[in-house]
């Protein structure tokens, strides 16, 4: 008798990282990131600091997320706009700002990449810790965890996080919000692509996220099927 096996190539994919933060910063979100994998049966995904060459470039198909940490010049975020609109995603970390500069970089920064004139992002008030008090569980991003088994994330206290706000009519969709009623992720629909910004950072100074159980299914939940791929 003989056994036949066909072997499916791995697709070769990429996770661009755009962050000033050191690559062994242990409170920086890069550190953190570089040892949570997001290789399934289907695909190999490499980890990538890139050029500005090559975020004007990048397709959805072999980069289906961007994952960004910091403030970026106006031509990056006007690249990150036309991938996100070809269909590509984008995750934005708002990590605590050093100063009032760093704050106002980001908040123009993301102001365009929404869309959003008059978006003001202000430190919540100081308290010992925060909690994801409301989470939408049919949301694609929480869906793996609508399983009353998996669903407590109450056990993840965030330290700090930022506040978002508009005068604009739902100027976002909030899929996941704090006890303090601040939103604790956004999301926004641009073109054919999707952007998301978490208002807390995942590294231990700011919360307990990339040390929990529930980070690596939220990232590959983030990263999602890319455009061709049937497989998560």
């Amino acid at each position: 008798n003989n056994l036949f096996l066909s072997e499916t190539k791995r697709k070769q994919q990429q996770l661009f990282y755009l962050g000033d933060d050191a690559e062994n910063d242990k409170e920086g979100a890069y550190f953190y990131l570089k040892q949570a994998s997001l290789d399934t049966r289907t695909r190999e995904v490499a980890l990538i600091r890139p050029e500005a060459a090559a975020i004007a470039t990048a397709t959805p198909k072999t980069c289906p997320l961007m994952i960004v940490s910091s403030s970026q010049d106006e031509q990056t975020r006007n690249d990150l706009r036309r991938y996100v609109e070809r269909g590509g995603r984008a995750l934005v970390l708002l990590n605590q700002a050093k100063d009032s500069t760093e704050l106002a970089s980001m908040q123009k920064f993301v102001s365009g990449l929404l869309d959003v004139a008059d978006l003001e992002i202000t430190e919540a008030d100081e308290r010992d810790y925060a909690m994801l008090a409301k989470i939408d569980f049919q949301h694609p991003i929480f869906q793996a965890f609508a399983d009353p088994r998996y669903s407590d994330f109450t056990k993840i206290r965030y330290w700090s996080h930022r506040v978002l706000s508009s005068s604009q009519q739902e100027p976002w969709t909030t899929p996941a919000v704090f006890d303090d009623d601040a939103p604790a992720i956004v999301e926004k629909r641009i073109g054919e692509g999707t952007i998301w910004v978490l208002t807390s950072g995942w590294q231990p100074n700011e919360s307990q996220l990339a040390l929990s159980t529930k980070f690596i299914p939220l990232l590959h939940a983030f990263y999602g099927r890319s455009p061709g791929n049937s497989a998560n």
